[in-house]
This record gives structure tokens, sequence and C-alpha cells, in this order.
């Protein structure tokens, strides 16, 4: 399911694109998510490779999500009025080279950047 991770692929065009239910599509990305989980380090170890390094890159950035529109409003926390859309906030530690240290887990797209780095 990483279609859906790297290419923005909706749920309705991956059950058509792989012959498979919504249902299945989303527990796909949950596991593929759960593994790639497995794969980065904790806080403290990421804090610990930071200091070791000169420099270090922060970033953040708003992974759009697909939303359906709520009555009772529950989803305005994922609106980023920013980006004028529906997402989730995650920061990112790199070192200059591109080499991945931490990724935060997703915060609300209504979230600031400045907010979500604290």
């Amino acid at each position: 399911m990483l279609a859906h991770l790297r290419n923005g692929e909706t749920y309705t065009d991956l059950t058509v694109g792989f012959g498979i239910g919504t249902t299945t599509v989303l527990r796909y990305i949950r596991e593929a998510l759960a593994v790639l989980a497995t794969q980065t380090a904790g806080l403290s170890e990421a804090i610990t490779t930071a200091a070791r390094k000169a420099l270090v890159i922060l970033d953040g950035t708003l992974l759009r999500i697909d939303r359906v529109g709520m009555a009772s409003g529950r989803d305005r926390s994922f609106y980023s009025g920013k980006h004028k859309r529906h997402g989730v906030n995650v920061q990112v530690v790199t070192d200059p080279t591109g080499q991945l240290i931490w990724v935060s887990p997703a915060l609300s797209g209504a979230r600031h950047e400045r907010g979500a780095a604290r």
C-alpha cells in the first residue's frame, strides 16, 4: 500500500486498482504504517544521534488526508487553514545528507509547525 503513501492514491483508486475492498485497503495501509514505524528510532535514540552530528535539519510538512465532511465539526482539528485542506502535521529530523533520524507521530493538521516542533 505504498502507492497511497508515496503517490497519494485514494482508497477508491486502490480498491479498483488492486481489486480488493475498502476495508482491506485500510487494513493494509495500517499494517504498512506499523512496519514503517518499527524502522524508525525512538526519540531518545534520535536525540543521542542528533547530539553527535554537527548539524541536523528539522522540517515539518502537512500530509493530505481524505476527510468526509462531518456535521458535528469534529474534523476541524485536521483542517489546515494555511494549506486550505485536511491533513496531519509531521515533523522530520534528518542530517544534511538526508539520512532520516526521526519522524514525529502524526499531529492534527490545524497544529502550527512551530508548536508541533516543540
